[in-house]
């Protein structure tokens, strides 16, 4: 399946995490490019307008998005990559619905592609 990882980049260790356990369950993962909180790289806000666009080309070749919601925290960026999925009709899945636990989000993946879901 091919997965596009959606949230709030001060979660990057979150991003990572998911992108090494779903590319190790055989998944390819589209991920953000950067993060903009406690970077050393400074984004001009034309840059973020062209991050955000192809961040959604991204979803708009995913059959599915993970919304890494953690701590409940969907920002005004992740909400609009969220609408995006949805208006394409991707398949959502969000971690706070797997009690915030990485491996039970990838295992019902998983179970969804072996079962042909």
């Amino acid at each position: 399946m091919k997965i596009t990882l959606c949230g709030s980049t001060r979660y990057m260790g979150v991003f990572h995490k998911a992108n090494l356990l779903l590319t190790l369950a055989g998944h390819a993962v589209y991920s953000v490019a950067t993060s903009v909180h406690g970077e050393s790289v400074k984004i001009t806000d034309e840059q973020k307008i062209v991050l955000d666009k192809v961040h959604k080309l991204k979803i708009d070749h995913s059959d599915a998005v993970v919304i890494l919601d953690m701590d409940n925290y969907v920002g005004v960026s992740t909400r609009s990559e969220l609408q995006h999925a949805i208006d394409k009709g991707k398949e959502i899945f969000r971690l706070s619905s797997y009690g915030w636990e990485l491996e039970r989000l990838v295992d019902h993946i998983n179970k969804l592609e072996e079962y042909g879901s």
